[in-house]
């Protein structure tokens, strides 16, 4: 078995990017690493302090990966520049449980307060008063119709970019 130089052994995000990048991470670490296919590159927290606690990475159609955090809001990465937008920027909260991102590109970020989506222009949240079951989103799923589907400890919401549909036991 080939070992290379991984920046830690416990890993609970990962993301591959069009140019065939591995990205990882770490949540309550405090590294986001990149393998090309021959070397790492690892980003550390006193480079980028909200590296502290990833909790979700994407790669967008464009080959731009995102990393919500808990905490930080989120780190956008585009090549070796690394941009990072919080809740003065529109995000919900800066506590993201999980990313995702459209057929159409647009960015979906579950958080600890609602939903957030940004389509590299404009930020919209979605809360309960939108329709959303419940605040706190802990996975997403895009489906074939480009319905967004987001699940909470108290059932899953559906929303096709008009209506909410909420499912319950």
């Amino acid at each position: 078995m080939l070992f290379r130089s991984l920046a830690n052994n416990e890993i609970t995000e990962l993301a591959i990017d069009g140019d065939r990048n591995i990205w990882t991470s770490r949540f309550k670490g405090s590294i986001v690493s990149k393998f090309d296919g021959t070397s790492w590159k690892n980003h550390i927290e006193n480079e980028i302090p909200v590296l502290l606690k990833v909790k979700s990475m994407i790669v967008d159609n464009n080959n731009v990966t995102w990393a919500g955090t808990y905490g930080g809001g989120i780190a956008k990465i585009t090549g070796n520049d690394w941009e990072i937008y919080t809740t003065k920027d529109g995000l919900i909260s800066n506590s993201v449980n999980v990313c995702t991102v459209d057929h159409s590109d647009v960015k979906w970020f579950g958080t600890k307060s609602g939903v957030s989506c940004y389509n590299d222009t404009k930020w919209v949240n979605y809360t309960t008063d939108d329709g959303l079951i419940a605040d706190d989103v802990i996975s997403i799923a895009i489906d074939h119709k480009n319905i967004k589907w987001f699940g909470t400890k108290r059932g899953v919401s559906s929303f096709d970019g008009t209506t909410w549909i909420s499912y319950t036991s």
